[in-house]
């Protein structure tokens, strides 16, 4: 059967697109460190290889029309990290789940998939901000007074009218304000020996997108002094670098500030750290947020990223 499916769809001339899935799935620990151009790479091979009737980008073209979400720092897990992808024909819910788990690139796990209305905007547009979760280990001594000092910093933070930084892109420095890039910001004890930073940072295809590194970098300049603060910057010290942001920053730092896409520069993660055991630290992007959720994002419900009404869940 699977055959002669394959076989019609082989025979159907490219066409419009008449169906547009959303793919959710998950960036795992082993494929952290992989470049955002190397993992979509990856993901359109896999669609590719899946059998599911692509459609092209354009009349003439053989190139499948897919869509990235916003990059992901090197090095940091994506929970719910998302893809579209357009078929020229319509194809039920299980199928294409089928498909996609026996191909889903290593290093990722397929966590759903659900179709969206055609015409909506491209991803980069739809995704108005991104929940990241920050772990910092330290000793468990520390924990309580940790989460004192950076609650106290965070408050202040979002209590700020402004809060003035500068960005570094290749040897030029930009200045821009972080305050309105971030939408929510709390700490919370993770465990005997871990400090959880959970944020929420605007995507906005024109302004950019806020970074969590440098969140936790403001953070730790208004940090009250003391030794809790000090093992905070231990903690962060390989992923931030030494040095203050647009001013005396460390050249590897500097070097390894990376241009993934449109919405800016991203460092890694982990510079190479080895992960929260070794490096003390770990980013995850808990999910990304779609501006028709209008989850305090600042840029309004809109009809994206919906399920269409119309198709339902085709069998």
């Amino acid at each position: 059967m699977t055959d002669n499916v394959n076989a019609a769809e082989a025979r159907t001339p490219p066409g419009p697109a008449r169906q547009r899935w959303r793919i959710v799935y998950r960036r795992t620990e082993a494929a952290a460190d992989r470049p955002q151009r190397s993992l979509e790479t990856a993901w359109r091979e896999a669609l590719e290889a899946s059998g599911l009737p692509l459609a092209p980008t354009g009349p003439g073209s053989d190139r499948p029309k897919v869509l990235f979400g916003p990059p992901i720092p090197v090095g940091a897990i994506g929970e719910r990290e998302l893809i579209d992808v357009f078929l020229r024909e319509r194809v039920g819910a299980a199928a294409v789940r089928a498909r996609l788990a026996a191909v889903v690139p290593d290093g990722c796990e397929l966590v759903e998939v659900y179709d969206v209305w055609v015409g909506a905007p491209a991803l980069l547009v739809a995704v108005a901000a991104a929940d990241y979760r920050v772990e910092l280990a330290v000793e468990p001594a520390v924990v309580e007074p940790a989460v004192g000092v950076l609650s106290a910093a965070a408050a202040r933070l979002l209590a700020a009218e402004a809060l003035p930084r500068t960005r570094i892109r290749g040897h030029r420095a930009r200045a821009y304000d972080l305050r309105p890039m971030l939408l929510g910001l709390a700490v919370r004890a993770a465990g005997p020996d871990l400090v959880a930073l959970i944020m929420r940072l605007r995507v906005d295809p024109a302004a950019g997108a806020g970074r969590p590194d440098e969140v936790v970098r403001a953070l730790l300049e208004v940090a009250t002094d003391g030794p809790a603060l000090a093992a905070l910057r231990s903690a962060t010290a390989t992923w931030l670098g030494s040095g203050a942001e647009g001013g005396d920053a460390a050249e590897e730092w500097l070097r390894g500030a990376i241009d993934d896409g449109p919405m800016g520069p991203e460092p890694s993660a982990r510079r190479g750290s080895g992960g929260l055991p070794e490096g003390g630290l770990r980013v995850v992007r808990e999910r990304l947020v779609t501006v028709d959720e209008d989850a305090g994002t600042g840029r309004g419900p809109a009809a994206v990223g919906r399920r269409d009404p119309s198709s339902g869940d085709p069998t």
